[in-house]
């Protein structure tokens, strides 16, 4: 909604809460929930602004991300691993919401909301494209699995019969396609015996580790090293905007199979809304 709040008014100066999306939109707080039952709330109910957690207290907007900045999964220079900092133990999850702007705000929580004017569920490959290129980015539910977790660049095209790990959220915003771009993951096959997953479960997750150097190799968690290139062909994708740390994955994107329905990420979760223009 922010993207498409930018593009139909011009105002780049707003940015919408993340925290009251989190925390009001739906009853499960940090347990999870759907994109396009957001969207409903977005537009039924509408969001106040927020910024990150480094804005908590300074009056700037009325309801800031109040946990800290922390690593979702290894360990770096930048982020520490999560809980982050402000949540000794974890942070609890999120229940019931906040219904208040914070006191050196200018506005009231009510006459801070910014509603969309419309939401709505999107079909298929071609669509997804067309409400790209007319109105902005679009949100997306898919299936994780666990070597997605260990990507580190090129087009995600497989889930090589890894664990299927939960749900998540992204925002799809565009597409391409591309010679040189398979995926590459922190540990990786060099054998033709052995598939990338075998390497990711036993140089990261096996317990004792079998990680023979002839058959994986690991890279340092950061920076990544680029992948191996493709052997002929090209991939077409859709460039996805994770929600982690610009230090996973491509910068913090991804990029996608694109038109196969890879892990359902243009299946029943794609959705968005419109906003109002200024004008």
């Amino acid at each position: 909604m922010n993207d498409r709040f930018c593009i139909a008014t011009g105002n780049s100066d707003v940015i919408l809460s993340p925290w009251d999306t989190l925390t009001n939109a739906q009853s499960n707080g940090c347990n999870g929930g759907n994109p396009d039952q957001a969207w409903q709330w977005l537009a039924s109910v509408g969001v106040v602004t927020g910024g990150d957690a480094l804005d908590v207290g300074k009056g700037v907007s009325c309801q800031p991300f109040k946990f800290g900045f922390c690593n979702h999964h290894e360990g770096n220079s930048i982020y520490q691993m999560c809980p982050p900092p402000n949540c000794p133990g974890g942070c609890p999850p999120l229940l019931i919401g906040s219904q208040t702007c914070e006191p050196a705000y200018s506005l009231s929580y009510a006459a801070d909301k910014h509603r969309a004017s419309s939401a709505y569920k999107i079909s298929g490959a071609a669509q997804m494209q067309t409400e790209i290129m007319t109105y902005g980015s679009i949100t997306t539910g898919f299936d994780v699995y666990q070597n997605w977790e260990f990507y580190r660049g090129g087009v995600y095209t497989a889930t090589d019969a890894s664990a299927f790990m939960g749900g998540h959220a992204v925002k799809i915003i565009g597409w391409g396609e591309c010679t040189d771009c398979d995926a590459h993951y922190i540990c990786h096959s060099v054998s033709a015996a052995v598939p990338d997953s075998w390497c990711l479960t036993n140089c990261l997750l096996a317990h004792p580790y079998n990680c023979p150097a002839d058959v994986c190799a690991c890279d340092a968690p950061y920076p990544p090293t680029k992948g191996p290139k493709r052997k002929g062909g090209s991939l077409q994708y859709w460039l996805v905007a994770n929600s982690w740390n610009p230090s996973w994955g491509e910068n913090g994107f991804f990029r996608m199979h694109r038109g196969s329905n890879l892990c359902n990420i243009e299946g029943d979760h794609v959705s968005a809304g419109h906003v109002a223009s200024s004008a």
